[in-house]
């Protein structure tokens, strides 16, 4: 799909900013908020277990949902979902942005 960056992560970048003039800090502000952010995280591997991972997805309403699933030791898979406020999405886009990870290249992945 476009817009998405295709990683190990699964994360997806925030839609482009529009090529308008510049505009005021609380113009940005309330632009920022209206712009979609999407992460999802995913990590597993298939062995002696079977199907083990960790997942979990923010979306752009502040749902999250989490999900463990490991067979060790005939254990169930863990789901959980709640709502986080816009400032812990704000924060977790800052984060995510600050770490410059959508700035890498998938191509040379193993």
């Amino acid at each position: 799909a476009a817009g998405v960056l295709s990683s190990p992560f699964g994360l997806r970048p925030p839609p482009p900013r529009s090529s308008a003039p510049p505009s005021s800090p609380a113009s940005d502000a309330m632009a920022e908020q209206e712009e979609e952010f999407y992460v999802r995280y995913y990590v597993g591997h298939k062995g002696k277990f079977g199907h083990e991972f960790l997942e979990f997805e923010f979306r752009p309403d502040g749902r999250l949902r989490y999900a463990n699933n490991s067979n060790y030791k005939n254990d169930v898979m863990i789901r959980k979902e709640c709502y986080v406020t816009q400032a812990v999405m704000r924060e977790l886009r800052k984060t995510i942005e600050d770490s410059e990870i959508l700035k890498e290249d998938d191509n040379h992945w193993p």
